[in-house]
């Protein structure tokens, strides 16, 4: 009897034994928890020899010490609590940066080679533009260029960030001034004065600061137009430096240039530099690098288009603030344009302005009027991405949007002739859009209420879902959005094929141009 209530003390000693293990056990452990939440060096601050803590009578010697080191960094932080956003000088790039992603070879057989190599993802049943009857007016002034008379004709093309970068209207824009004839670059905008990404070989710097708005973002007192861009300054003197290198075997040149800016006092000038050529830096040949004066200041209100004739062509220009050394208050820079004098064939202004959408071009201050002064003979509309996975949208109300800017546009220029493209298959945060559909209908209800062309890029790539076949294929990237190079180049390749077919068609008429 004994023997068993000796053993039963003993299990009981053993498991008080362990339960004291165990709490010491956990008092180890949590202590390094408490010294990094509290370090010995913050308790000691707080706290007096004897444990208890300080009185809050010691708490201005603390601040009296703090206080140097706060003065000091208050000046640096002066610039972040300004409201407006201000970008530092862009810096001449390299040209080797600029052709860094820019296709090495640009042959036609290639870029049209595309659509039979991936005729297994496209539907070609889709190509051909819808309603292209209203292309006709149109088709008759290309045809003028084909039998050799002068002429420029004029094609705007606003999108969004699907024709930004430049991988796919440059495509369109080169193969069609190849076939046609070169007759200037077109829009331009110095990109990297916003902080953002630029168009294929187009880059640009300035040795000032810049406060940038797109129309995206709204103006805010900083009028927009049809670049869907716009700097400022208040600095009386800058400069801002264009370039475009060579592509497609088009050099890009111009010797009569338009800029967009604000009004005033300032009379901007133009340097004009050696012109970049393929394979080198410049030409070798003696170059004329005086500052040229505007020859015609056209002032319209809110905005001046000032006209400069160049002495010889060239792709890259420094634009200065001129001699006037009193300015009437900050400089807006809208764009501009470049042009060759004497050429015949085609301009190709290229506007796109990425996450935007159609809404926000024709709300802007000065979109209406700038395309009045470019004036159009075609203008192509690649936009609805956006507009398509909002999650509310107004569909009533943006069928009118879209109607407004054909019936502004055509009061000023009846013969103008539109494509309105529907946006790409897409997926959005792995969803199909909400509004797709509903966008693709407007389009094409739009067009036939107010006859103009259709091009269904939608059911070119395959319509719903195909966006997975074009990201398996590497024709578009894996955000589900936007193409990758060789996707865009093969949707302007589809493009173009489906423009020929159609203007081919009409051809045989033998339409006069008005």
């Amino acid at each position: 009897m004994d023997i068993i209530v000796g053993n039963q003390i003993i299990r009981r000693m053993k498991r008080l034994l362990l339960i004291l293990l165990l709490f010491v056990f956990l008092g180890y452990v949590s202590q390094p928890i408490e010294g990094q939440s509290k370090p010995k060096k913050k308790v000691s601050k707080q706290t007096d020899k004897s444990g208890n803590k300080k009185k809050k009578s010691k708490k201005p010697v603390n601040k009296k010490k703090k206080s140097p080191q706060t003065n000091k960094k208050s000046p640096k932080k002066q610039p972040k609590a300004s409201p407006k956003k201000t970008y530092t000088p862009a810096k001449r790039p390299d040209l080797t940066t600029v052709t860094r992603f820019m296709p090495k070879d640009t042959a036609s057989s290639i870029t049209f080679g595309l659509i039979e190599e991936y005729d297994k993802v496209i539907k070609e049943e889709f190509t051909p533009i819808i309603n292209d009857s209203s292309l006709q007016l149109f088709f008759g002034k290309l045809q003028s260029l084909e039998k050799g008379e002068k002429r420029k004709v004029r094609i705007l093309h606003i999108g969004d960030s699907h024709l930004q970068p430049g991988y796919f209207a440059s495509w369109i824009r080169t193969e069609l001034q190849k076939k046609y004839g070169y007759a200037g670059f077109g829009l331009f905008y110095p990109y990297a004065l916003s902080n953002i990404y630029t168009r294929m070989g187009l880059f640009s710097w300035s040795d000032t600061r810049w406060e940038s708005r797109r129309n995206m973002t709204g103006e805010k007192g900083q009028y927009l137009g049809v670049s869907g861009y716009s700097v400022k300054t208040d600095d009386p003197s800058w400069k801002i430096g264009i370039g475009v290198v060579p592509f497609n075997t088009i050099d890009n040149r111009f010797d009569r240039v338009t800029l967009f800016h604000s009004p005033g006092t300032t009379k901007p000038e133009i340097i004009p530099l050696r012109p970049i050529i393929t394979g080198k830096a410049t030409d070798a040949d003696s170059w004329d690098d005086s500052p040229v004066t505007m020859a015609l200041d056209s002032n319209h209100g809110k905005w001046t288009a000032s006209n400069y004739s160049l002495p010889s062509p060239t792709n890259e220009i420094v634009i200065t603030s001129g001699d006037k050394e009193e300015k009437d208050g900050p400089f807006i820079f809208h764009g501009g344009t470049g042009e060759m004098a004497e050429n015949s064939g085609i301009i190709y202004h290229e506007a796109g302005v990425g996450g935007s959408q159609l809404p926000l071009f024709t709300r802007t201050t000065l979109f209406f009027d700038q395309v009045k002064e470019i004036s159009p003979d075609l203008v192509i509309v690649s936009l609805g991405t956006n507009e398509s996975y909002s999650p509310e949208y107004d569909t009533v109300w943006y069928e009118k949007r879209v109607t407004e800017l054909i019936t502004k546009i055509r009061s000023e220029s009846p013969a103008t002739a539109f494509i309105l493209m529907t946006p790409p298959d897409i997926l959005y945060k792995r969803n199909y859009p909400r509004y797709m559909q509903a966008i693709i209908n407007i389009f094409k209800r739009v067009g036939e209420k107010e006859n103009v062309a259709i091009w269904d890029w939608n059911a070119i790539m395959g319509g719903k879902g195909s966006i997975g076949k074009w990201v398996a294929e590497k024709l578009a990237q894996s955000d589900n959005i936007h193409m990758t190079p060789k996707g865009y180049r093969l949707t302007a390749a589809l493009f173009l094929k489906s423009f020929e077919e159609s203007y081919e068609k009409f051809k045989p008429g033998n339409i006069s141009p008005e």
